[in-house]
């Protein structure tokens, strides 16, 4: 764990994640970065109940209701205005539009702050916040930035967690993912899921990525998807890199040709390809709805278009995030 900080300074690394599902097993979207971090003051909530007897404090207790105060950023995020309070953006006349009847999103709040020896992060699992302050003030002989603030409050989730301080150093953004999935998945111990939610052919679909994706993967279609993955990523980016090859000249020599035609035809994603892409999409969709068809094919029989290049590059984010996090040994 290394020496405990003296002194803490710097506030920086604030993401945000919305919050998927509540109860006894939440769950969070991918984490989202905010750039711009202020200053985070956050009161705690609680108070020391005291029960008198014999002429003297007999019991005292102290409740613990989680944190409140004020996250000033330098601004918000039009993409967080809309995830997590609601704004619509009207494509018609591109513009952000807040309504009081928007319902907002709890989300977990995450943040780093150093250390005059390590870089402290925390993960505030359940959180709320008002809509951020707007306010601006004329220009004169210097130019103040005009920050933006929200009051945010942290709760205990259903099983009593409120905030992980994970024992790490977090220097670098790849760092910092990692240590946010992590802290998330700590929320709800052995059982972390990934969720994320895509619009396909005009429908919204869900999918799902855990520690039990193998185990369907291989009970439903017979085969290994780390493999597999893995596959189908080598092949995807293949044909991504053939893509953006620059076709030859009218001066190209015939074997100039013959060689460009045979990269093109090696990065052809093959049919099996194909198959690994479509079940794991639905491997993942079926596990977040259990609603949907017991079968790839019945499934995939509900879309008119199901493209692979706009899919499977979130399937993969998808599935890289499930694995920062699984590929980590859990402590018993």
């Amino acid at each position: 764990m290394g020496s405990e900080n003296k002194v803490q300074f710097n506030l920086k690394n604030v993401h945000y994640a919305v919050q998927t599902a509540a109860g006894e097993k939440p769950t969070w979207d991918t984490p989202v970065a905010v750039p711009g971090a202020v200053s985070l003051a956050l009161e705690q909530q609680g108070e020391i109940s005291k029960f008198y007897a014999d002429g003297i404090v007999f019991f005292q207790a102290a409740s613990n209701n989680g944190y409140e105060g004020d996250l000033e950023m330098a601004r918000f995020p039009d993409k967080m205005k809309q995830e997590i309070w609601g704004e619509e953006l009207v494509q018609a006349d591109n513009v952000l539009l807040e309504n009081a009847n928007a319902k907002a999103k709890n989300f977990a709040l995450l943040f780093q702050v150093d250390g005059d020896t390590s870089n402290n992060f925390y993960c505030l699992y359940n959180c709320s916040a008002t809509r951020p302050s707007v306010g601006g003030t004329t220009t004169t002989e210097n130019k103040e930035p005009q920050t933006q603030t929200c009051t945010v409050s942290a709760v205990p989730l259903e099983n009593g967690d409120i905030k992980p301080q994970p024992p790490a150093r977090v220097s670098r953004p790849t760092g910092l993912r990692k240590c946010t999935r992590r802290a998330l998945a700590w929320a709800h111990k052995e059982d972390f899921t990934v969720d994320k939610t895509i619009f396909i052919d005009g429908k919204e679909v869900g999918f799902r990525a855990s520690a039990l994706t193998p185990r369907l993967y291989r009970h439903k279609i017979g085969r290994d998807i780390i493999s597999d993955l893995n596959q189908l990523r080598r092949s995807y980016e293949k044909a991504m890199k053939a893509k953006a090859l620059k076709a030859p000249g009218e001066d190209a020599t015939p074997e100039q040709l013959a060689d460009y035609e045979a990269e093109m035809q090696d990065a052809q994603l093959s049919v099996m390809d194909l198959e690994i892409f479509e079940n794991a999409a639905f491997v993942m969709a079926r596990q977040y709805d259990q609603t949907i068809p017991n079968t790839p094919e019945e499934w995939l029989e509900g879309f008119e278009v199901f493209s692979i290049y706009e899919i499977l590059p979130k399937i993969l984010e998808l599935w890289n995030i499930n694995q920062q996090t699984t590929s980590t040994p859990k402590k018993k």
